[in-house]
């Protein structure tokens, strides 16, 4: 990961709203030239289409972004994931722990928990 990339902050700072815009109305080989050639460096940007950000994130060689484990799942070739320590309290820099990556057992078993959050019905 690039160390001067962000500057005074560790969060990437967001793209430009007419940018997303533009973005979100493309087709996968206009935003991925898109990201490729005219996107702002190191920008977040923000989606609530997981396949958008899918696509996205395949277009940026350095692109890294938080999917389900179902996009996961059927994109595994394309992608890289991000194994975590068991540790919750040292995380993945500083454990002795071993690394634990996604898998529907491991997502079952709750030993990979840091992104997964609960499904709540509502009865009426």
């Amino acid at each position: 990961l690039c160390k001067e990339c962000f500057g005074d902050t560790e969060y990437f700072p967001n793209c430009d709203v007419s940018e997303i815009h533009d973005l979100e109305h493309m087709n996968s080989s206009e935003a991925a030239a898109f990201i490729t050639t005219r996107r702002t460096a190191n920008c977040y940007i923000p989606s609530e289409d997981d396949y958008n950000i899918l696509q996205w994130t395949l277009a940026d060689p350095g692109g890294v972004a938080y999917l389900g484990f179902a996009y996961y799942s059927i994109y595994s070739a394309d992608l890289t994931v991000a194994q975590i320590a068991s540790d919750k309290i040292l995380g993945a820099k500083d454990t002795t722990d071993a690394m634990i990556a996604p898998t529907s057992y491991t997502i079952t078993d709750g030993s990979y928990t840091v992104f997964r959050r609960s499904l709540f019905r509502m009865w009426t």
